[in-house]
């Protein structure tokens, strides 16, 4: 029986991997295949440590010991969620390539996406209900509204949004609580308006501009803080209210 190399971990295991092979070994009187290059693969896939698991694995029963070596893959993982809509309670998506949305997502919990190295693309809303549900977005890449129409992001808790830059073509962005936007460049909204709204504080560390039409209207109930040397470009009206 010989170690595999796997991309993601089970959601649920009451036991390590190690333990659940020596157990099999033990009952059935199999011997073991170590696999030591996918056992380096696993562990950068899973982030844990391969020393670790050698060091925890059962070879009294190891057979025979695997050497090969693996070629290293610039293509990064993609999460893609393909649904017409889809409802959670809170709930966390983190992807190190894209992370690609396509269906409108209702959570009734606080609801997180991430993509540590690439875009995260949202090709319809997103809202939390409840009370004091928040929603966070983080892309090192861009974050992309796209779709057809405008697209919505609404939570009744606060609202985080970062990415090296954002697009879309008309959006509006509603939040109970705090809402925060920070830009490594700017927000483009390449056909129609930019709405952002905070029941609460609203800080903006980005540029935001309309392409070729369209409005920039900003609302906030409490505080605006806006970083120094951002600027604001409307195709169309600005309003500012606060």
């Amino acid at each position: 029986l010989a170690t595999s190399s796997a991309d993601l971990l089970f959601a649920q295991s009451s036991l390590p991997e190690t333990a659940f092979l020596a157990e099999i070994a033990w009952r059935t009187g199999c011997g073991l295949l170590l696999d030591v290059n996918n056992v380096f693969v696993s562990a950068t896939n899973q982030n844990y440590s391969p020393e670790g698991y050698i060091d925890a694995f059962p070879t009294e029963f190891v057979g025979e010991i695997h050497l090969g070596g693996h070629e290293e893959d610039s293509v990064v993982c993609k999460v893609t969620l393909d649904a017409q809509s889809i409802a959670s309670v809170a709930y966390t998506v983190e992807g190190v390539g894209t992370v690609d949305i396509t269906g409108a997502w209702t959570a009734s919990g606080a609801l997180s996406v991430t993509s540590t190295a690439a875009t995260v693309t949202l090709n319809h809303d997103i809202t939390t209900t409840g009370t004091n549900k928040a929603l966070a977005i983080s892309a090192n890449g861009a974050l992309m509204l796209a779709g057809t129409g405008a697209r919505t992001l609404t939570a009744t808790g606060t609202t985080t949004l970062a990415a090296s830059d954002a697009t879309s073509s008309v959006a509006t962005v509603t939040s109970t609580g705090d809402l925060s936007i920070t830009l490594t460049n700017k927000w483009t909204a390449t056909s129609g308006n930019l709405q952002l709204t905070s029941l609460a504080n609203m800080n903006l560390n980005g540029t935001l501009e309309t392409a070729t039409s369209g409005d920039v209207t900003w609302a906030v109930t409490a505080a605006c803080t806006i970083a120094n040397g951002k600027a604001l470009t409307s195709a169309g009206g600005v309003s500012i209210t606060g």
